[in-house]
């Protein structure tokens, strides 16, 4: 499930786990002026990823969507220059590579605080008192935003008469407010989406693992675009939001 947690890190909050990591080896580096590209791989890798790589090395490993050093921070400003060269940081953070990667990093003696945000809390209380019987009048909103907080991309998810609907959009309604009854007129503009129910248990799980993931791989941009993003989820029943929360597309599970 996708939690809202930031982390404290030497005097700075970050919010995508990536960047976190990042920081973290690029700290490491600065403190260590003479540290060699296998120290740093003894240091971070993990027994199932090579975290830390030469940009020739990332590049011989392609991401899901088959390009090479896709899910690595590649870009110029992202390298981190060595006494012996540049490496590059994986930046793909589910919890599956993240949790070991943590325990490395406190190993090193480097200190990270996690910082759940809990000011959803009492709107999340209103989510989990839905129940699948009881779905209709929902509406799903997912989103997108850039590093400037600009919003680039949404999607609209609504339950009727216990069907499923979805609507790729990006300026036609600017509110939950704008979006109109849904009639024969508007149904036209949906296409159904029943699935959602069938393969999830958990309602919360079936809107962000389920809805909310589904939309990060629709967006129309690069592995690169996507994963400087942040993505939102917010829950309104009958017009009234009961819960909202974000993640990054690395920290997918």
């Amino acid at each position: 499930m996708a939690e809202k947690t930031k982390y404290q890190f030497n005097g700075q909050t970050y919010s995508v786990k990536g960047r976190l990591c990042h920081a973290i080896v690029k700290y490491y580096v600065e403190h260590n002026p003479n540290v060699t590209l296998a120290a740093l791989q003894k240091a971070f890798n993990t027994a199932t990823r090579m975290i830390v790589a030469t940009p020739e090395m990332a590049l011989t490993i392609k991401n899901s969507d088959g390009k090479p050093g896709g899910d690595y921070y590649m870009k110029e400003e992202d390298r981190i220059t060595i006494k012996n060269g540049e490496v590059v940081v994986w930046s793909y953070w589910p919890e599956r590579y993240f949790n070991p990667f943590m325990e490395q990093v406190k190993a090193l003696g480097l200190t990270i605080v996690p910082e759940k945000a809990t000011s959803d809390e009492p709107i999340k209380e209103e989510m989990e008192e839905l129940s699948f019987e009881d779905l209709d009048g929902t509406i799903v909103v997912a989103e997108c935003f850039d590093v400037d907080d600009v919003k680039q991309d949404r999607s609209i998810l609504r339950i009727n008469d216990g069907s499923f609907y979805w609507l790729h959009e990006n300026e036609k309604y600017n509110s939950i407010a704008d979006i109109p009854e849904f009639d024969e007129d508007d149904r036209k503009n949906w296409h159904e989406a029943d699935f959602w129910m069938d393969n999830y248990e958990d309602i919360e799980e079936m809107f962000v693992d389920g809805f909310l993931e589904y939309y990060m791989d629709a967006v129309d941009c690069d592995f690169e675009q996507k994963m400087n993003m942040k993505y939102t989820v917010t829950v309104y029943k009958n017009g009234k939001k009961i819960y909202e929360t974000d993640m990054a597309y690395g920290d997918c599970a």
